[in-house]
């Protein structure tokens, strides 16, 4: 409905407590019926709607982060997203983004062919993201 403001105000608690868990390597969610899966995947979503709506940078660092706290490769529609969003936003922070590609680069001999071509997007748009001044 446009009111990203008050999505941001409502998500950010639990938005929080999932970096929290997964920054301390715990489940994602106390509830077994929960499938952590999904409820990542939602919170990428989430994060990438608020960076595109708010037009703030700290959501797409919130995306790298999580993905390196958790360990993930990030799929192909999150890669495609940030592509747009790094652009659009003109993102230039750096930190989060080295610390994510240094963790998957020390992986990489391990993806098979589907995440050697995702690695290879990523490294693409950390070019363009470093190339920002």
């Amino acid at each position: 409905m446009g009111r990203y403001d008050e999505a941001e105000r409502m998500l950010l608690p639990h938005m929080d407590t999932l970096m929290e868990r997964a920054v301390r390597q715990q489940p994602l969610s106390k509830l077994e019926e929960d499938d952590p899966d999904d409820l990542f995947r939602v919170a990428i979503g989430y994060a990438l709607d608020l960076a595109q709506g708010l037009r703030e940078p700290k959501w797409i660092d919130w995306v790298f982060r999580m993905h390196l706290a958790t360990g993930r490769l990030m799929d192909a529609q999150t890669i495609e997203r940030l592509h747009t969003l790094v652009r659009s936003l003109e993102y230039n922070r750096r930190r989060h983004v080295r610390l994510y590609l240094q963790g998957i680069q020390n992986r990489t001999p391990e993806f098979g062919p589907s995440e050697q071509f995702l690695a290879n997007r990523l490294d693409g748009l950390a070019q363009v993201i470093l190339a920002r001044r």
